[in-house]
């Protein structure tokens, strides 16, 4: 619990500095004035952003493009990186929080006790592996079916303007509908890259499933309301990636916990 209250204290303040400096909120509110966006307008919309985000506005504009010229490839490498963040930063929250409680340590890390002043020192080895399972897993699994559920959430499932009933349906389908299957898959197959089996991952899976569901509509039910209601369709990838850091951190945490 200490842990995973560090790591929500954390993430949350470089969470609190990603977010404005990645969405132009102020400008996205056009969104709510057109039924659909075109890529010209969206284009317009991050240009204009770009005056309240100097420091930005390359990247800002640049990413807009991508999104144009190659979006799968672009939400492909950008849900990569960020879930492989979120693992770093879990790794290096729960290094942090061993230096203080060195009792807590694991075999992955090693301490050394001065006898003279009983100064206690440690060393991370970031475990690389497992960093880069969360960037597969992002890249291979994250973007593409979450680019894919948000096309058939705001085209088909529930199509139209958008408007509070509108994103009340949609908020209501992706966190009852599409959240609790997509969480436990996220877990299974990230287990069984790790080698455990069909059977273990079963049992692992049935056994962390109700809290991972109950942290998701924590922290996914506000955030994807902002992301239904005034992120643009074509943005909508990149703003879950960044509340995404967060919630990696969180899973990253469950899962070497669980494991």
């Amino acid at each position: 619990n200490g842990l995973w209250r560090g790591c929500c204290f954390d993430s949350f303040i470089i969470l609190s500095m990603s977010i404005p400096r990645t969405i132009g909120f102020r400008d996205s509110f056009s969104f709510l004035q057109s039924t659909t966006t075109t890529s010209s307008s969206n284009n317009r919309m991050w240009t204009t952003s770009s005056k309240f985000l100097p420091p930005f506005s390359s990247f800002l504009t640049w990413y807009s493009k991508q999104l144009d010229r190659r979006p799968m490839l672009t939400k492909t490498i950008s849900s990569g990186l960020i879930a492989a963040s979120g693992d770093i930063i879990c790794q290096y929250l729960s290094h942090h929080h061993h230096q203080h409680h060195p009792e807590l340590l694991s075999g992955d890390h090693s301490v050394e006790k001065d006898q003279e002043d009983t100064t206690i020192s440690t060393k991370i080895k970031n475990d690389w592996y497992r960093t880069g399972r969360f960037f597969l897993m992002g890249s291979l699994w994250v973007a593409p079916v979450t680019s894919y559920w948000y096309t058939t959430l705001a085209t088909r499932l529930v199509p139209g303007k958008t408007t509070a009933i509108r994103v009340a349906k949609r908020l209501a389908l992706d966190q009852f509908g599409f959240a609790p299957l997509f969480c436990p898959s996220f877990m299974g197959l990230l287990w069984l890259l790790e080698g455990y089996s069909m059977t273990d991952v079963g049992y692992k899976v049935v056994a962390v499933a109700p809290d991972i569901i109950v942290a998701n509509w924590v922290l996914w039910i506000p955030a994807m309301a902002i992301n239904f209601s005034v992120i643009p369709l074509k943005f909508q990838v990149l703003y879950g990636n960044v509340i995404a850091l967060l919630w990696n951190v969180y899973i990253s945490y469950m899962s070497s916990k669980e494991g």
